[in-house]
């Protein structure tokens, strides 16, 4: 079993803090009560005070870093210090310094967050804690819409990327307890946007992107902003050719001063030729040898292996003030992912010297995934004596829809090291389809209770009726009530320590390809959560958090037998910390880190007991630093550091991938040139071109990116 030293060293860390805290608010006591005598004088007497307060990310007055709400789960609109969970929130600010083009690019700088399974050219399989995050259910569009993150997600039209971590049962229902991930559109705002950039690599990829919004009609109450992108791609390799494409639209309408309409359209595309992975070999002795890292420059499967995908997202709200102190949401959406066609490809029964093995291919078409979500809330707030409620009362439907055709499989004689140009393989099969139908029913209760201006308590229930209707697997059907508990207490304005416990439940994943059971879906688990932390503002303009973790969940693995099962519990236990902002008026700060020790147990296989969960770094800290002097205007300069601990590749621990840091930098220059503002940025990836073991799990190898060189220009119309 592993030490668990470090709990014993994070939770006098908490309690320190929040007795600084304490401190302070003793210091500044007389001053808090002076202004509570003040507001009291300023109050209506008729209590009319307690309003129900909304606010939108439009109205976020963070500046740079600096990140004010969240937009996500039952914490929508709500302050950061008024969320009893651990959040990282990346603004606008910190992707375009970083000249981010895909999902973990952004979520790198949040801490626990690892890549799993294979390479990233098609998508990004990620992991949070070590947990897994569901490609079907824990990617949101703008807080709601759960999208499938089965295509590379455009980051081109996103105001920003909300990271909720741990368990968020009672607003999204079957989730994993990883946590969301938030992917907030851009609206438009009352000063008018346009611009056009482009961005090319050392690889020859290039892709061009237009930027606009405008408000009009009476009164600015019509807003629409549009984002289009087109480029062709080009990964490291050679012959990884492809192209992309993005059309989307955020359009809100002011109807009347109580109801607000939005609709939300993505319609994205991505073709690209897709590297092989690397399967892991049998293990001899209880220890499995894992080969060198390929060279990233070269294409082991062949320019035929291509991945053709589409998605298309469509989100629809409507806000509705029913008085002052109470308020209806409605909201329906529909996220469709087409794979029209996939070559997957695994380098299989090598020789880890000379690179010599088997290239197996499996071939799918038609693969089709659908969401249909929709969701009806009531909000108020209402004075019970002393007590100050904000309730929420909701319903939620998601029906979920797969269909995966049968797939062609080829092996043929292939080199890792120095692979030769194969022949295509072709689909000739008549495909058999293997439909798979989920619904996700939930109505649930949240109670924040507000006791004075420094306690809040939060109480909630859900009531989830689920059903899974899978082919080749047998029928399951759950009914059950999840509980959510929180305590905030605010030491003073801009300080804040949070305790909480969750249950939910979770979809446990079906069987891969490699499984001797492929396709077979595992009945769903019950997770556990419990956390408590601080989060404080006491620095203005600077965020900083510390959290105390443990979740309990079922875990599901491929065992000797190459079987995927449920076989026992996982237990994880960390401390999470960030610091994200403005540090002087020439510093801007995302920094993060994570201390983690997981740990399998009651499984009945006994030889898992005690060992670390696959692909679970005990941990992981980033730290990014722009830097824009006053005596260089228009000009500034970064860097981050990036470390990733070593991984176990399956959950015997019968091998790990090294740990890893990579270097990233770069500069921009912002001018203007004939009345229009210009911006030149270049951003070096992986400064040291350093190789690594990227991702792993599920019996795959994946491989990071060399040193990539970026260039973007930026118009400014």
């Amino acid at each position: 079993m592993k030490s668990t030293s470090f709990k014993l060293t994070a939770l006098p860390f908490c309690i320190t803090l929040a007795f600084a805290c304490m401190q302070a608010r003793a210091d500044d006591a007389a001053m808090a009560d002076a202004q509570n005598q003040t507001n009291a004088a300023k109050a209506p007497a008729d209590g009319s005070e307690h309003k129900l307060e909304t606010i939108s990310v439009t109205a976020d007055v963070g500046k740079g870093f600096t990140t004010k709400t969240s937009q996500v789960g039952a914490f929508r609109d709500q302050n950061i210090l008024d969320v009893p969970l651990s959040i990282n929130v990346l603004p606008r600010a910190v992707m375009d310094a970083q000249a981010v083009t895909n999902l973990y690019d952004v979520l790198k700088n949040t801490a626990g967050v690892s890549q799993a399974q294979i390479n990233d050219t098609v998508s990004q399989n990620l992991a949070i804690r070590g947990i897994s995050i569901d490609n079907r259910t824990s990617y949101r569009l703008n807080g709601s819409l759960p999208v499938n993150n089965l295509i590379e997600m455009p980051m081109e039209d996103k105001e920003r990327v909300e990271a909720l971590k741990g368990s968020s049962a009672l607003y999204y229902g079957f989730t994993s307890p990883a946590g969301i991930i938030n992917m907030v559109t851009k609206r438009a705002r009352d000063r008018p946007t346009a611009a056009f950039d482009i961005t090319y690599d050392d690889n020859g990829q290039t892709v061009g992107h237009v930027d606009v919004g405008r408000r009009f009609g009476d009164n600015n109450r019509y807003g629409l902003r549009v984002n289009l992108a087109s480029g062709k791609l080009h990964a490291s390799a050679d012959n990884q050719d492809g192209s992309r494409s993005l059309v989307s639209a955020a359009f809100d309408w002011r109807v009347t001063e109580a109801i607000t309409f939005k609709l939300d359209y993505e319609n994205f595309h991505k073709r690209l030729v897709e590297n092989s992975a690397i399967a892991l070999l049998p293990a001899v002795n209880n220890t499995i040898l894992l080969p060198r890292i390929p060279d990233s420059s070269k294409l082991i499967s062949g320019p035929w292996a291509k991945s053709k995908a589409g998605s298309e997202n469509v989100l629809g709200r409507v806000d509705w003030m029913l008085s002052d102190t109470w308020a209806a949401i409605f909201e329906w959406g529909r996220a469709e992912t087409d794979r029209d066609a996939r070559s997957f490809t695994s380098m299989q029964k090598y020789n880890i010297n000379t690179g010599a093995g088997t290239l197996n291919e499996s071939i799918a078409r038609g693969q089709q995934y659908v969401n249909n979500n929709a969701r009806v809330e009531l909000d108020g707030r209402v004075q019970t004596g002393f007590l100050d409620h904000e309730v929420s009362f909701g319903a939620m439907q998601n029906l979920r829809n797969q269909n995966n055709p049968a797939q062609q499989a080829y092996s043929i004689a292939q080199n890792m090291y120095n692979p030769i140009l194969l022949p295509a393989a072709y689909y000739t099969i008549k495909p058999t389809y293997r439909p798979q139908d989920i619904t996700d029913r939930g109505a649930y209760v949240f109670d924040r209770v507000r006791l004075g201006n420094d306690w809040q308590f939060l109480v909630g229930a859900r009531r989830t009726k689920y059903r899974n209707a899978s082919t080749g697997s047998p029928l399951y059907e759950v009914e059950k009530t999840s509980p959510s508990v929180g305590a905030i207490y605010k030491f003073r304005e801009n300080t804040s320590i949070y305790a909480n416990y969750i249950e939910g439940l979770e979809e446990t994943g079906t069987a891969p390809i490699t499984a001797v059971n492929s396709g077979v879906v595992l009945p769903p688990a019950v997770s556990k959560q419990k956390e408590l932390g601080v989060r404080s503002e006491v620095i203005d303009g600077i965020t900083a958090s510390a959290s105390l973790f443990e979740i309990e969940r079922g875990s599901a693995y491929l065992n000797t037998s190459n079987v995927y099962v449920l076989d026992g519990r996982t237990h994880y236990q960390g401390v999470d910390l960030s610091v994200n902002g403005e540090l002087t008026p020439e510093w801007s700060v995302y920094a993060s880190a994570l201390f983690l020790d997981a740990e399998l147990r009651k499984a009945q296989n006994t030889a898992l007991i005690g060992k670390t969960p696959e692909n679970t770094p005990d941990t992981t800290a980033s730290l990014f630093a722009d830097y824009h002097p006053e005596a260089l205007p228009g000009w500034s300069f970064n860097a981050g550091v990036y470390y990733m601990a070593k991984r176990a590749v399956n959950n015997l621990n019968q091998a790990h991938i090294p740990d890893y840091a990579l270097v990233n930098a770069g500069v921009r220059y912002t001018t203007n040139l004939f009345d229009r503002k210009v911006t030149l940025q270049l951003n070096v990836e992986n400064l040291a071109d350093k190789s690594y073991w990227s991702a792993v799990g599920s019996g795959y190898l994946g491989y990071g990116k060399p040193r990539t060189l970026k260039f973007t220009g930026r118009v400014e119309l």
